[in-house]
């Protein structure tokens, strides 16, 4: 009861906070936007996050309604997807184990690996990397990228043996996928299967990481563009987890509206068959790889961001998931 409350007023504050910015914006009183704010979280689930930055705030109730909150999201979550399944997502081992047809990339799980077998995978590596990540990871926390250069092999395994990690082989960009960042530039597919077990892309997006980033996810440093289901192709502009929006590519001079993904038949061809295998998880975000000789997953989520389906000022998920959904 206590934690409850406690978890209330620290919400009220941060809302208190972030109302704020709003003042300045549309000459209202903070107040207003405040109490505003406070109704909209009973009425609708929204998060002080997506009240400001999505420009829900300026939505009249009706409007509101339509929009895919993330009480909506929990909701949707709870309903589409068994808990009794959900580990051959969210379980960086079972997800390789059994998307087995759909990973390429050489990997290990560190605990069973023996020393021979890392000494043997290390040993013929096209680019010189590996990436090491904890089996249960979220948002890229505790990815690292690895320059065989840099450390032995006997080093390495000492480094992180019996550890709870995976380590994989660092796969490359297609070249059309490179922007001149040292991640694997992977795009986000939400997917979704009907009552007919049939698999419906809902929203694809392009994360793309900057610099030295080791990630491409925007959580981590990496900028995002949503990307037209239909042809594969970007349609809007660049945004980081910053709210900063982008014509131009960050550390590039490529202007990404109108850029055209390699393989994009391939890409919806694999999340679909992908989907068809586990329909005990029914909603699904998927990282998937474009590399030079193949499309192939990366990661699949139970509980992908929410957010990220009605970013920048998009609103149509929530209307496209009760039609599907509806047949």
């Amino acid at each position: 009861m206590i934690s409850t409350i406690s978890s209330r007023l620290r919400l009220l504050q941060k809302a208190w906070i972030e109302t704020r910015q709003l003042c300045g914006v549309e000459k209202m009183p903070h107040l207003y936007f405040f109490i505003d704010y406070v109704l909209a979280y009973i009425r609708h689930g929204v998060l002080i996050k997506q009240y400001v930055h999505t420009d829900f705030y300026k939505y009249k109730n009706f409007e509101r309604a339509k929009i895919f909150t993330y009480r909506r999201w929990e909701k949707l979550i709870g309903k589409m997807n068994s808990v009794d399944y959900i580990h051959f997502l969210e379980n960086k081992v079972d997800f390789n184990n059994f998307f087995k047809d759909f990973v390429f990339r050489r990997w290990m799980y560190v605990k069973s690996m023996t020393e021979k077998q890392l000494f043997n995978m290390l040993s013929n590596l096209p680019n010189g990397y590996v990436i090491v990540k904890p089996i249960n990871g979220w948002e890229g926390h505790g990815v690292e990228r690895i320059d065989l250069k840099n450390i032995s092999a006997q080093k390495l395994y000492d480094s992180i043996k019996g550890k709870n990690l995976i380590i994989e082989e660092c796969i490359e960009n297609h070249p059309l996928l490179n922007f001149s960042n040292t991640s694997v530039n992977t795009i986000r597919i939400y997917t979704l299967m009907d009552s007919h077990n049939e698999v419906h892309v809902l929203r694809a997006i392009l994360r793309v990481g900057v610099g030295s980033s080791v990630v491409d996810n925007y959580c981590s440093g990496g900028c995002i563009y949503n990307v037209n289901v239909a042809y594969g192709y970007v349609d809007s502009e660049g945004i980081d987890v910053k709210g900063k929006h982008y014509v131009v590519h960050p550390g590039t001079h490529i202007k990404m509206l109108g850029y055209q993904l390699p393989e994009w038949n391939k890409v919806i061809d694999v999340v679909k068959r992908a989907g068809a295998i586990l329909p005990q998880c029914r909603f699904i975000g998927w990282d998937v790889a474009i590399t030079p000789h193949a499309v192939e997953l990366i990661e699949g989520n139970h509980n992908p961001d929410y957010e990220l389906l009605e970013f920048l000022g998009y609103h149509g998920s929530f209307k496209e998931i009760k039609r599907i959904l509806s047949n």
